[in-house]
């Protein structure tokens, strides 16, 4: 659905990742109390494999080609584009006082790798590797997959097991939304997957529950940019899953020593345990270790420090712009 009403705005995913858990008031990135977003060029870049990115949209900065198989400046469907918005859109970017902004807002560089043919449909997996290996060699050391397979291709198990072990590279990826189905990669070990919970922390009705869920967030009836240059509401474990993307990439850029496993293992012992009355106890087939929280995370990092590694700042610093929080949908 097309959004229309105030702008620019605060979605609610992106102000249920940066909760303070503690009662504090520490934020999201644009107030006072937001996280010390890390100086760019970043060391750690992300990769967001889909179907593309409309450049155009008026909130949605430059972003770096790292596709070799397909031009990655257009979407036909849009996909591409709403999982970017969430991510690193900013408001900012507006020449008309409109806007979102996502978790991590301008982040540079972003890599796009464009897998997917103008009708969004199926993509081989051997076209998926490729676009793996595209974006690492480009230089990203996060990716992010709001697609996947329910069938166990041991030739992207190996490959993907491969890129985790001995490149250091972390992947997020959407656990499906289809019941106890596994989804893949998102059910390879190592790889972050991701459920979908709605407003009210509830795991949404449409999100696949397994022993593979390691992590929960927003993921129904998320605002994002859309294809149309306008804004769409849509739901999904493909819209979880950039919350959880670029929560990774805000926290791994201000500890930017830590290895891949161990921003893995952050963002999963600090998550906030969910229950309910189909998964009575956490962790839990229904949300893993629980909803995603960047501000827990970076305590965790704080209390746990990687090996000679320590954070970019050691306190939530001020940074630039309103101290009031634009209107939230």
């Amino acid at each position: 659905d097309t959004v229309s009403g105030n702008f620019p705005c605060v979605p609610w995913g992106i102000r249920n990742v940066y909760e303070d858990v503690t009662g504090g008031e520490r934020s999201y990135p644009g107030v006072v109390y937001g996280p010390n977003l890390p100086a760019t060029p970043l060391v750690h870049p992300m990769c967001i494999i889909d179907s593309g990115y409309l450049q155009a949209h008026p909130d949605l900065p430059p972003a770096v080609n790292a596709s070799k198989q397909l031009p990655y400046n257009k979407d036909g469907c849009g996909h591409g584009t709403r999982i970017s918005g969430v991510v690193v859109a900013s408001s900012n970017n507006s020449t008309n006082s409109i806007g979102i902004i996502g978790v991590f807002p301008d982040a540079s560089p972003t890599y796009i790798n464009r897998a997917f043919g103008n009708n969004c449909g199926l993509t081989y997996v051997g076209k998926i590797m490729q676009a793996i290996k595209d974006c690492r060699d480009s230089g990203a050391k996060i990716i992010s997959m709001s697609l996947g397979t329910f069938k166990d291709v041991a030739a992207l198990r190996g490959f993907v097991k491969d890129e985790i072990e001995n490149k250091d590279m972390l992947f997020i990826a959407a656990a499906g939304n289809r019941n106890t189905n596994y989804f893949y990669p998102a059910s390879y070990d190592g790889v972050v997957s991701v459920a979908a919970i709605d407003n009210r922390n509830i795991r949404a009705s449409f999100s696949s529950y397994n022993d593979k869920v390691d992590i929960a967030a927003p993921g129904d009836d998320i605002v994002s940019t859309d294809n149309n240059l306008k804004y769409g509401l849509r739901q999904g474990t493909s819209l979880a899953t950039p919350h959880v993307s670029g929560v990774a990439l805000v926290l791994w850029n201000n500890f930017p020593r830590c290895n891949n496993t161990e921003i893995r293992e952050a963002l999963l012992q600090s998550a906030q345990p969910l229950t309910d009355d189909q998964f009575p106890t956490s962790p839990n087939n229904g949300y893993g270790h629980g909803a995603v929280k960047y501000w827990a995370a970076y305590d965790y990092l704080v209390d746990n420090p990687c090996e000679e590694a320590s954070p970019r700042a050691s306190a939530p610093l001020p940074v630039s712009g309103s101290t009031k929080a634009p209107k939230a949908t």
